[in-house]
């Protein structure tokens, strides 16, 4: 992934996002369901939780405008994201057979999520630091 750093600096920053590590992220994490059936009526919810959260820090390099300077920076980061989705459904079963059922059902789901991430860059002597971070709510 490449970032494009401020105007002024023209320079760019590159760093490396590991989809196997999305495990090592892997707080938490829980399934519920349940289902009641009487005669053709049927209802059923179920519920899932998710919590991934990590930080890290790495030296990287920033290569300026003209690729002919590069900068070692110290960069810092952390995140979390927080999910939770429930699903709550009525419905009908139409068809019943030794092979299997078809049911109809009708429902709502709810999503929330909320995530956070946060950022810190600092250079050699010289260079101002840079902080930030950004929430999803």
């Amino acid at each position: 992934m490449t970032c494009q750093l401020p105007r002024d600096t023209g320079g760019s920053l590159t760093t490396n996002i590991d989809p196997n590590g999305y495990r090592e992220s892997l707080d938490f994490a829980a399934m519920f369901n349940a289902e009641a059936r009487k005669g053709d009526g049927l209802i059923f919810t179920d519920y899932m939780y998710l919590h991934l959260g990590g930080q890290n820090a790495v030296m990287q390099s920033v290569t300026g405008p003209l690729g002919n300077v590069q900068v070692p920076v110290n960069v810092g980061g952390s995140f979390e994201v927080v999910s939770n989705v429930w699903t709550l459904a009525g419905g009908y079963s139409v068809l019943h057979g030794q092979s299997g059922s078809l049911d109809l059902f009708e429902g709502m789901r709810l999503l929330n999520l909320n995530g956070s991430a946060g950022w810190r860059l600092s250079g050699p002597i010289g260079l101002p630091s840079r902080a930030g971070s950004v929430s999803l709510a």
